[in-house]
């Protein structure tokens, strides 16, 4: 498998609004789209009922790479666990890979456990405010630990159709 970097996310802390139009402009990128997203899951392995984020994706600020700025409203999540590590100023959140293969996804998975990178945040989404994500569409994602090697974490993405069932 070849791993490819498909997304790069800027995380902000909550009550950021102004920051993301600021960003926005600032970096004259006009196409943005948003989507507030719901997900259940887990966080450094404790259960999570509900989680909600702010997402801003752009895709024209790097070609072939989704651009987002993340700002968590609602609910755990792994950046909270990481409060020493974060002022309030916007830091790099993750770099994501995309992974349409489902034993890719846990093949990767996998090799990153055994290498000593611990599961930061496992998530599947279940509400999406994009009209574009059709109700049919959901997405499992893994954020891997991965900040001790490479100064950032990882997140693997796999989307998936409702009611489909991967072991």
């Amino acid at each position: 498998m070849s791993v490819k970097i498909t997304q790069v996310a800027i995380g902000v802390r909550k009550g950021s609004e102004n920051y993301v139009s600021e960003i926005k402009n600032l970096l004259g990128a006009v196409d943005w789209i948003f989507d507030t997203v719901k997900f259940s899951g887990s966080v450094f392995g404790e259960k999570t009922e509900s989680t909600e984020a702010k997402l801003n994706f752009n895709y024209d600020l790097i070609p072939g790479v989704e651009f987002e700025i993340l700002e968590y409203t609602d609910g755990i999540n792994w950046h909270e666990d990481r409060g020493s590590i974060y002022s309030n100023l916007p830091f790099i959140s993750h770099l994501g890979l995309h992974i349409d293969d489902w034993e890719e996804f846990c093949s990767l998975r996998n090799r990153l456990v055994a290498s000593g990178c611990d599961i930061a945040q496992s998530a599947d989404t279940f509400e999406h405010s994009n009209p574009d994500v059709p109700d049919t569409r959901r997405y499992h994602y893994l954020i891997m630990n991965t900040i001790h090697l490479f100064g950032f974490d990882l997140k693997l993405i796999y989307r998936k159709e409702v009611g489909q069932n991967d072991s």
